[in-house]
């Protein structure tokens, strides 16, 4: 059994759980409380969930004490980072400043990770670029 199929019998135990009780004997409340609640909780709670690994890629030397980050996140394009580093290039104010990207978009990671070292070559911004990891892990919780 695969892990997505793990995953996915988790969720087939839970709708089992809340379908499978009839709420004419007794109280409904008291049952949900007592015995359907804790149930769902704990397979819940076991189930196999996906965590990426984040990645962080620094170009250049980071301001020791930063003023201020400044965090652009992109989707969909890259190419307006380059725009933007041509822009603070010339801003000695700058200097002091932590620049990072957010990448979130599987589509554009390869690219502008790609790209990065010539950017900042070229403009000699310091920046981070973070992206989520591509191969999760699965852990148990």
């Amino acid at each position: 059994m695969s892990v997505s199929e793990k995953a996915e019998s988790a969720l087939q135990t839970v709708r089992a759980l809340l379908t499978s009780f009839h709420s004419e004997r007794g109280d409904p409340r008291s049952l949900m409380e007592r015995h359907v609640g804790p149930a769902v909780q704990a397979v819940w709670a076991a189930r196999y969930k996906p965590v990426r690994k984040s990645v962080v890629c620094s170009y250049g030397p980071a301001p020791s004490n930063p003023l201020v980050s400044i965090i652009v996140p992109l989707y969909g394009r890259h190419d307006l980072a380059e725009y933007q580093m041509a822009l603070f290039a010339d801003d000695t104010e700058f200097q002091s400043v932590e620049l990072i990207y957010v990448v979130d978009d599987p589509a554009i990671v390869d690219e502008f990770r790609r790209v990065s070292p010539d950017l900042y070559g070229m403009y000699q911004v310091p920046f981070v670029l973070a992206f989520p990891g591509e191969k999760p892990r699965f852990r148990r919780r």
